[in-house]
């Protein structure tokens, strides 16, 4: 099964839901995540979940 093939599955919910209830129980008051800028589905599937996106993160490679 390609990746396209196993989204919409639900697995990302229910793992999504787990890691909100595990930070709850742990006492956590917030959860953060980092996602590429170009993986606008996630993104979306994100804000669904009811998170905000608040930041941007940046990066740059050194050295090469």
């Amino acid at each position: 099964m390609s990746a396209a093939e196993s989204r919409s599955q639900g697995h990302g919910g229910m793992l999504f839901d787990w890691l909100v209830r595990r930070a709850e129980a742990e006492g956590c008051d917030h959860l953060r995540l980092v996602s590429r800028v170009t993986r606008t589905e996630a993104h979306a599937f994100y804000r669904r979940k009811g998170m905000e996106a608040e930041a941007y993160y940046f990066s740059m490679l050194v050295g090469r």
